[in-house]
């Protein structure tokens, strides 16, 4: 009965050996697949973020006495930022796609605007000094400190 123990010991710890592993390699391929699932939904989550940070952040730049103004336009609402160079910058949707244009402060060139995000809806409302911008991925308010100060 010994000897057929020992006999049968090192096919045990190879059997052993091999549940281990196999263990292990699909642990490895179940955390793969977690860690790809999360990531890839956390890029998602940053990219729709994104534009909505990006129209706060310009809003914020343009923050100066009389430099913002809300348009409506027949696509919807455009946010329009005046650098007082005879230039200004709008933000609209445009065909499923917050864009961009930098241009004279003359009639909308949608065919020179720059894509910012994918979006249908932008919509823009002023209460006073805030500005609570609204799109497919959610609303922002930003305050604006100028809102109500003389011409500098």
């Amino acid at each position: 009965m010994q000897e057929r123990a020992e006999k049968l010991a090192p096919a045990a710890a190879l059997a052993l050996y091999l549940v281990l592993l196999g263990t292990v390699l699909v642990l490895a391929g179940v955390g793969g697949r977690l860690y790809g699932v999360l990531s890839d939904s956390r890029a998602a989550n940053d990219a729709r973020r994104a534009s909505l940070t990006y129209v706060a952040a310009r809003l914020r730049a343009a923050d100066a006495a009389g430099a913002v103004r809300v348009e409506s336009r027949p696509g919807g609402d455009a946010l329009v930022l005046d650098d007082g160079s005879g230039y200004v910058t709008r933000l609209y949707a445009d065909h499923g796609a917050l864009v961009e244009e930098y241009a004279a402060d003359t009639d909308y060139m949608p065919a020179a605007a720059e894509k910012v995000a994918d979006t249908h809806t932008f919509t823009v409302v002023q209460d006073g000094a805030q500005y609570i911008i609204t799109t497919d991925d959610g609303e922002v308010r930003v305050t604006l400190h100028s809102a109500g100060r003389a011409d500098e």
